[in-house]
């Protein structure tokens, strides 16, 4: 969980569209949760990108866990994620990758979601397979524009996660 810090997360995005460790009550964001998982209050923390501050359409924000040790075969990871907002003209994902620990530019999609995913947190859990030491995961929150309007006018579908854990490792 987040509460206490980000458990060496970080963000490592470029530009204003980024993650973010908040308080609930805190948040900006006018379409991310009112409370976080593991408290249940507004007083809780979590990671959120604002879709407010993306800017430009299909702006990635992106999240990086520190680098891991090697992992078992049956290793999967668990978090919960909210996704509310926007509209049937935008695209909007939310996604995780397995980054090769030699080459971060090799990396593979584990998990993916996509636009309105309703206002509750959801719960996801994927196998992550066996890998050698130093990989990292990393959290892909993507403002999406839209088709039918200006390529600068992008959605309010701000993304939430809380609670990563790791199952079987």
């Amino acid at each position: 969980n987040f509460e206490t810090s980000t458990c060496g997360w970080k963000d490592v995005s470029s530009g204003i569209y980024k993650w973010d460790h908040v308080r609930a009550k805190d948040s900006s964001a006018w379409s991310g949760p009112t409370t976080d998982v593991t408290t249940g209050t507004s007083n809780g923390k979590y990671m959120t990108v604002d879709a407010n501050n993306a800017g430009t359409s299909f702006t990635t924000a992106i999240m990086q866990s520190p680098p891991l040790g090697a992992i078992s075969i049956r290793c999967e990871l668990g978090m919960w994620f909210h996704m509310y907002g926007g509209s049937n003209y935008y695209k909007n994902y939310l996604k995780v990758f397995i980054e090769n620990a030699t080459d971060p530019t090799d990396k593979y999609e584990v998990f993916r979601r996509e636009d309105n995913q309703g206002d509750q947190w959801n719960w996801a859990q994927f196998n992550l397979g066996r890998h050698d030491p130093g990989m990292k995961i990393v959290v892909e929150a993507t403002a999406g524009g839209s088709s039918m309007w200006s390529p600068w006018c992008t959605s309010h579908n701000d993304m939430t996660v809380d609670d990563v854990q790791f199952v079987n490792c």
